[in-house]
C-alpha cells in the first residue's frame, strides 16, 4: 500500500512512477553484466484489483522501473504467483517481456511443454557466457501456505516449480537439462526460510548443500524471510540464504529488519582448463520508512 501510494505521489496524480522509489539502487544494480531480482508480486495491465498483504497485485509500471535501473529479468516462483490466478500470471509475463524484462517461474498454461526444466527458464547473455536461471518456491498460492504440494486446480503444472514436491535431485535434474541446452552457469532461485528470522533453516541449508554438492548449480539465491540472512559457499558454490527486502511496502517498527537489503555481487571466472571460480561482495540497502526511496 505504501509504496503504490507514493509511486502514485510521484506520477504527479497520474498513473503510478516507482522510477523515483528506486533511483538510489541505479548505481549498484546498472553497473552489473547481468542483474536479477525477485518479483514477489504479480502486474497488471489495467492497474485494477491492486492488491497487497494476503494478496498482491501491482502497477505494470513497476516493470518499467526495474528495466529502468537496470534489471535483466526476476524470479517469480513465490507464494504470491497465483495472487490473481493464471490470467495474472499470463499479464505479468507479458508486461516483462514488454520490457525486456526475463522471467523464471511456473508456467502459466498447460499447453507449454510438461517437461520443461523448472518450468519457464530465464535464458541471459552476460560476456559471452549463456546463463540460466531457475525458480522455486516452497508454495505458489499464499491461500494454502500450510500445504507445501498443494497446486490449483487449473494450475498442476506449479508442481515443476515446488521444491518440497521435486527435491533436490530434481532441480539437480534441472539443472543439468538446461546444462545440456548449452547453459554456461545456473543461477537457481529458492522462495524458502521462515519470515522475519535472523537465520536460515536446517532444511533449507539441507538442500542446499544437496544440490551444491552436485556440481550443477553455481549460484543457489534464495528469498521470502524478508530479512539478510547469513550465506555460506559448498563446494565452491555460494548460497545466500536470504537477501531481504530490495523494495517492499514492509514496516521496520513493526518487522524489524525488514527496511534492510543485501545487494549480492557475484563474479564468475572461467580458466582456460574451464574450471570456474567465484567470489562475491555485498553491498548493504536500507529503504526510507517515509518515503519508500
Amino acid at each position: 500500500e505504501l509504496p503504490m501510494a507514493q509511486a502514485k505521489k510521484d506520477a504527479g496524480g497520474n498513473g503510478f512512477d516507482f522510477v523515483p522509489m528506486l533511483a538510489g539502487l541505479k548505481p549498484l544494480v546498472s553497473k552489473a553484466d547481468l542483474a536479477i531480482c525477485q518479483l514477489e508480486t504479480p502486474l497488471t495491465k489495467t492497474n485494477t484489483n491492486l492488491g497487497y498483504q494476503k494478496r498482491h497485485n501491482s502497477p505494470y509500471q513497476l516493470a518499467t522501473a526495474l528495466k529502468d535501473v537496470g534489471f535483466d529479468g526476476c524470479s517469480f516462483a513465490n507464494n504470491h504467483t497465483y495472487d490473481a490466478g493464471l490470467a495474472g500470471m499470463k499479464e505479468t509475463r507479458e508486461i516483462m517481456k514488454a520490457n525486456g524484462l526475463q522471467l523464471a517461474g511456473p508456467l502459466d498454461s498447460a499447453d507449454e511443454p510438461a517437461d520443461s526444466p523448472g518450468g519457464q527458464v530465464a535464458w541471459y547473455q552476460a560476456k559471452g557466457f549463456k546463463v540460466a536461471q531457475l525458480s522455486y518456491t516452497y508454495s505458489a498460492d499464499n491461500l494454502q501456505l500450510g500445504n507445501m504440494t498443494h497446486t490449483p486446480a487449473d494450475a498442476p503444472f506449479f508442481k515443476q516449480n515446488l521444491f518440497m514436491v521435486r527435491g533436490a535431485q530434481g532441480v539437480i535434474d534441472d539443472a543439468k537439462k538446461v546444462r545440456a541446452e548449452g547453459a554456461d552457469l545456473v543461477i537457481v532461485s529458492m522462495h524458502w526460510g521462515t519470515e522475519h528470522k535472523m537465520t536460515n533453516d536446517d532444511d533449507n541449508a539441507q538442500m542446499a548443500a544437496e544440490i551444491a554438492k552436485s556440481g550443477a548449480v553455481n549460484w543457489i539465491l534464495g528469498n521470502h524471510p524478508h530479512v539478510v540472512q547469513p550465506c555460506d559457499k559448498v563446494n565452491g558454490r555460494y548460497v545466500t540464504y536470504s537477501l531481504g527486502n530490495f523494495f517492499s511496502g514492509q514496516i521496520a517498527a513493526i518487522k524489524p529488519g525488514t527496511a534492510d537489503g543485501a545487494f549480492a555481487a557475484v563474479t564468475f571466472e572461467r580458466d582456460a582448463a574451464g574450471k570456474w571460480k567465484q567470489s562475491m561482495t555485498f553491498q548493504p540497502t536500507y529503504q526510507n520508512q517515509t518515503t519508500r526511496h
